[in-house]
Parts: C-alpha cells; sequence; structure tokens
C-alpha cells in the first residue's frame, strides 16, 4: 500500500500544481506528508476482475472499515475528482502488458 500512497502523493501535487487556487477547496484532499493514518492498517485496495474474452480491469477504492469517516471522504474524493482508477487501470494494463512481451521475448529466444 505504500507504493500506492506514494503514488496518490504525486497524483495529489501535479492537481495542485495544475489547479488554480480560486477552482477548489483543498480542505477535501489528503496530503501524505500532514494526513496521519493509521498504522498497519491497509485501506487501499483493488478488485480484479478478467473476463471471458480475457479482459482484465481493476477498481480501486478505499475500505474505511478502520478509518475515521472524515478521512475516508476525503480519500474518496481524491480519487474521484482526479480520476485515479481511470489512471491505475491504464499503468496496471501497461505493466502487465509488458510482463507478457518480456515473457514472449525469452520464450522466442529459446
Amino acid at each position: 500500500s505504500s507504493c500506492i500512497c506514494a503514488h496518490l502523493h504525486i497524483l495529489d501535487l501535479q492537481f495542485y500544481i495544475l489547479l488554480d487556487k480560486d477552482d477548489k477547496d483543498y480542505n477535501g484532499f489528503t496530503h501524505a506528508y500532514y494526513q496521519d493514518f493509521p498504522n498497519g492498517v491497509i485501506f487501499f485496495k483493488c478488485h480484479v476482475d478478467a473476463n471471458a474474452e480475457g479482459v482484465i480491469s481493476f477498481e480501486f477504492y478505499v475500505d474505511g472499515e478502520n478509518l475515521d469517516r472524515a478521512l475516508v471522504e476525503k480519500l474518496e474524493n481524491q480519487i474521484r475528482v482526479i480520476e485515479l482508477n481511470k489512471r491505475l487501470n491504464k499503468e496496471c494494463i501497461t505493466f502487465i502488458t509488458s510482463y507478457f512481451n518480456y515473457v514472449w521475448d525469452v520464450t522466442e529466444r529459446l
């Protein structure tokens, strides 16, 4: 989850840079350095689905069971506003296809 949190933080900074200060209220976002997150709680999760045609999709979500409701709302808002599901879906597909391309490359050489 730390890798995902770092990714969340980077995207949130990019969003702040691109956003005019008068456009949005920053109170609806978290900041990885200043937000207190509970230790040992895995709260950013992913549901992976593959259909019969081989199409894989990923749905990232916040499991708020062990989190303060205000923090859950901020995280969900941030994920929605910066379109994190769309971005991470693309990255997951890129990662998976690069792995298969590597395996294909290696087996062709054998």
